[in-house]
């Protein structure tokens, strides 16, 4: 990063793949600063994950600054898990969350001016009446979607007043 913070270049934008791989080299530097502990969460008191999110802050600090200064774009590509949402007032149902701990999502969160959510396309058929009742199976198609808004089964969001949904072909991404 600070190659990119301070030295001369013409990079337009900066992708950091994965936001998982990112936060297991925090862990490692946290680590070694505690002698090197096994994990984070071995360091006694939940001392390790204070310090995990306060190091993750410090490179969001520092991403804010390079897209301030350097006027680029900064992605970072995150992984997905799927966490059980459980409410007093609604039954419990799944989600998509990105898959980063659950004390690094808030600060993230705040500081993404956008957060997207790419899934393949699902379609339904009908592949079989057994007994008077259709069976129905799920066909994924290569066509990836991405998402813009939050719904109640993943989290997105953006501050650019983006469509809901649109296709997502990576090829013309990348040239654009």
């Amino acid at each position: 990063l600070t190659m990119i913070e301070f030295d001369d270049h013409d990079f337009k934008t900066l992708v950091i793949d994965t936001g998982s791989s990112l936060e297991k080299l925090i862990e490692k530097k946290v680590c070694a600063e505690n002698k090197n502990a096994v994990s984070v969460a071995s360091i006694p008191f939940g001392k390790g994950y204070g310090e995990a999110v306060t190091h993750f802050n410090d490179i969001l600090f520092r991403l804010e600054n390079i897209r301030q200064k350097r006027k680029m774009i900064i992605v970072m590509i995150c992984h997905e898990k799927i966490e059980p949402i459980k409410s007093p007032d609604i039954d419990p149902y799944d989600r998509y969350e990105v898959d980063l701990d659950k004390r690094i999502l808030p600060d993230l969160y705040r500081w993404a001016d956008a957060i997207f959510f790419v899934r393949q396309k699902v379609y339904t058929k009908v592949v079989d009446k057994s007994f008077g009742k259709d069976v129905i199976e799920g066909v994924l198609s290569d066509q990836r979607i991405l998402l813009t808004k939050e719904t109640a089964a993943y989290v997105a969001k953006n501050r650019y007043d983006l469509p809901e949904s649109f296709e997502f072909d990576k090829d013309n991404c990348v040239r654009n």
